[in-house]
């Protein structure tokens, strides 16, 4: 059952109705290493569905990066109907914390386990690997390389929380 899943969730990945990608596609990993997801825009479930099924999303608002994720130079348009200053931003519930991944596309992590998963999911060796230019770049366009590759590499980051269906524990993860 979906609500059954959705009482475990860790991590959630959104795509707003128009953004690049998926649009529509939720994401879900449990804290047992379960993955799901739905589209919201294909007419199986509701995101007023999803919202009573996933408590979670009660009080969210998707619109482009959160107050505080405002860059200048980001490379993205984001419309906010009542002006710049007055505008809504993206916003998640208490307990949770986001993260833009750029157009439209938004990572939001339980925040007991969020630290964690940044520090794992934003390596910078690999990084480097898949962006060769990445130390020459400006601190903007290395902003954009995390972004890119913590969108392209989510998922394969929260399989490596999960051993044996247990959250990696501090230790294991500095091994």
């Amino acid at each position: 059952m979906i609500s059954d899943l959705l009482k475990n969730v860790v991590i959630y990945a959104i795509s707003e109705p128009g953004a690049m990608g998926n649009p529509g596609v939720m994401e879900f990993v449990t804290d047992k290493g379960e993955y799901m997801d739905v589209n919201f825009l294909d007419g199986l479930i509701t995101y007023e569905e999803l919202k009573e099924a996933f408590p979670a999303l009660q009080g969210c608002y998707w619109n482009g990066p959160t107050k505080e994720e405002i860059t200048s130079g980001m490379g993205e348009i984001v419309v906010y109907p009542e002006g710049f200053e007055n505008g809504r931003f993206t916003q998640v519930s208490a307990g949770w914390q986001h993260v833009y991944l750029g157009f439209g596309n938004h990572l939001v992590l339980r925040q007991d386990c969020a630290e964690r998963f940044l520090l794992l999911a934003l390596d910078e060796e690999a990084i480097r690997k898949e962006f060769p230019s990445y130390v020459e770049d400006s601190e903007q366009d290395r902003e954009d390389a995390r972004r890119t590759y913590l969108f392209e590499h989510w998922t394969e980051t929260a399989a490596k929380m999960f051993v044996k269906k247990e959250l990696i524990d501090e230790e294991k993860m500095d091994a």
